[in-house]
């Protein structure tokens, strides 16, 4: 009876205890510090994740550095195909790597791969030359090309170029020949015209018999023109008095 007792208030001790503790595990006010709980275990997690991998960095690069250092090396005196003379380390615990290292491609493409040593040749450098020394080819105008040049326009045509008269010039020589006292101006260029233009054409003929005669032609050109046939700067006074030229006689 007493054991049936005392198992009992071990139950309800049991039943009390785990009912205190179910309300305080589960109480709102423990949820923050079960959140404080899950942050810093992830916090943990991550730190170990982290520090597992920079300890497999630091391995490999352990590897690496052995596996360099115990490169098979030849002998000075043997020749490079015989590989009976080479050693090879055995005793790696490791083993070999199998990574393959590749060589940077710029560092590559940087690195001449047959250069050969320039030599360096002296250059022949020219004599210094002295001004006085250099000759300067003139090639000015002569003085018969200045004169050539300098001859007024109406003093001799070229008879390659074209003498072919313009209206005006036509209508200045006849407005001149039916004048009876014409301008001096227009005078001198109705005789240039005559004389460089008109010589032996038919509009010359036609205005001689038409308009004038040929006695006023020649007194016009020895009035305004000299020996070369170059216009003169003043028309030559004549004492003689001019007939007056009367249109109506013509038609």
């Amino acid at each position: 009876m007493e054991e049936k007792i005392y198992f009992i208030v071990k139950i309800a001790c049991a039943i009390f205890i785990l009912w205190h503790l179910w309300i305080f595990i589960f109480n709102r006010q423990m949820y923050g510090i079960w959140n404080k709980i899950y942050r810093l275990m992830r916090i943990v997690r991550i730190r170990l994740w982290k520090y597992r991998k920079k300890r497999m960095k630091q391995k490999a690069h352990n590897a690496r550095k052995k596996a360099r250092r115990k490169k098979p090396v030849a002998k000075p005196d043997t020749p490079p195909n015989d590989l009976s003379a080479i050693s090879y380390a055995t005793d790696d615990v490791i083993g070999k790597t199998k990574i393959v290292y590749l060589e940077d491609p710029e560092a590559v493409r940087k690195t001449p791969t047959r250069s050969e040593p320039m030599k360096k040749e002296p250059i022949e450098e020219d004599a210094e030359i002295n001004p006085e020394d250099v000759i300067l080819e003139e090639k000015g105008l002569t003085e018969e090309e200045k004169e050539e040049l300098m001859a007024p326009v109406d003093a001799q045509p070229d008879p390659d170029f074209d003498t072919a008269m313009t209206f005006e010039e036509i209508s200045n020589v006849a407005d001149v020949l039916m004048s009876e006292a014409p301008d001096e101006q227009k005078a001198i260029r109705a005789a240039s015209t005559i004389h460089h233009k008109m010589q032996d054409t038919v509009i010359l003929s036609f205005l001689t018999d038409k308009l004038s005669n040929q006695e006023k032609i020649h007194r016009l050109l020895n009035e305004c023109l000299d020996d070369s046939g170059r216009p003169l700067a003043r028309r030559k006074s004549t004492s003689k008095k001019m007939k007056t030229f009367d249109i109506n006689e013509f038609v």
